[in-house]
């Protein structure tokens, strides 16, 4: 038997669901997996090590423990600092640089803010990392420039003294969200495979009576023909918009109210492009949004075509009959039966 309409919809936003459900879950295991060296660190660090362990490792990836206390003899300042500069002229230090005497090496150390002692503790907790292209030129090359014997004396990576555990907080935050929809994603996946009709498509067509009666009635106007705008289906009794994923649907003799949404995109408050949108509303306060994107006459043929078939309902928009919508549904339904009685009432 030929899968019906709504049975393809159903299936394509569950299977939709399941495949970004399923692929949150393996983004995080994998970014768990990548930085495992990292939370080994977070959970267990910082760890205690020698001038010589950290004078043996050939780069900042070598040592697995690499969030450490460091003992120096000395802490020398570089002099240099990193500045942001804003359009007022206020300067702000984000960082400044040190170099922690080990024996005869020198390590880069990078303090957060305005640090600008001759000497400070010696005794440092940090993170290695690599030293940038940009540190490197700016800080190390003008260094050995100025003191030709240091060419060589610094160590390949840096000290970092900020807070190591932020970052992972904030992903392991980002992580239990992602776990937490991804398993409620998945979970609605089983819901919605168990039970059809708990499915958002097929709960918001129950309002017009039994499933089965319902859904019956629009896959047989939808096979037969029908007016087509776009993904906007008018059949004999029914107002269908489809796409993919989704399907909205209301009948034709329950349609009380219709107008155009323009949504403009600003840039710098310059207007650069609008979006269109047939909004329409049936009895029960259901909304169907019917896009038509940037083109304007797709939008306003769905209107015409639209109220053409409904002439009762209202049409174009305004804060009153919003307001009326909102807080007196039942009288502006009224004025929609009543509208509809005298359009019945006059002569063929």
């Amino acid at each position: 038997m030929d899968e019906s309409i709504i049975q393809r919809v159903t299936r394509r936003s569950n299977r939709n669901l399941f495949i970004l459900s399923l692929s949150g879950l393996v983004l995080v295991v994998v970014l768990a997996v990548l930085n495992v060296r990292y939370f080994y660190n977070f959970f267990l660090g910082p760890f205690d090590v020698s001038p010589d362990e950290l004078i043996s490792a050939s780069s900042a990836s070598t040592p697995q423990n690499y969030w450490v206390n460091v003992s120096g003899t000395e802490l020398l300042n570089t002099g240099i600092q990193y500045v942001t500069t804003q359009d007022s002229g206020s300067e702000t230090v984000n960082a400044s640089y040190y170099a922690l005497v080990l024996g005869e090496r020198l390590l880069l150390v990078k303090l957060e803010g305005n640090l600008v002692a001759d000497t400070l503790d010696p005794n440092l907790t940090g993170w290695l990392a690599a030293i940038s292209g940009e540190e490197q030129t700016e800080i190390l090359q003008s260094i050995s420039e100025e003191v030709p014997e240091l060419a060589d004396v610094f160590l390949p990576y840096k000290l970092n003294t900020g807070n190591f555990r932020l970052g992972g907080i904030i992903g392991m935050l980002a992580g239990t969200v992602v776990v937490g929809l991804s398993l409620w994603g998945l979970l609605l996946v089983m819901r919605r495979s168990n039970d059809p009709a708990s499915h958002p498509v097929l709960k918001a067509l129950a309002r017009f009576g039994p499933l089965d009666f319902v859904t019956s009635r629009i896959e047989a106007e939808m096979a037969g023909e029908h007016q087509k705008i776009g993904k906007l289906n008018l059949t004999h009794s029914w107002v269908v918009y489809e796409d993919k994923t989704n399907l909205k649907a209301t009948r034709l003799e329950d349609v009380t109210w219709i107008y155009k949404h323009i949504t403009t995109q600003r840039y710098y408050g310059i207007p650069v492009s609008k979006t269109y949108t047939t909004m329409v509303y049936d009895r029960y306060g259901a909304q169907l949004k019917l896009v038509g994107g940037r083109k304007e006459q797709s939008t306003d043929e769905m209107l015409r075509a639209i109220a053409g078939r409904a002439p009762w309902a209202v049409m174009g928009f305004s804060n009153e009959l919003a307001q009326t919508w909102q807080k007196d549904r039942e009288e502006f339904l009224a004025a929609v039966e009543r509208r509809k009685a005298e359009i019945h009432l006059q002569p063929a």
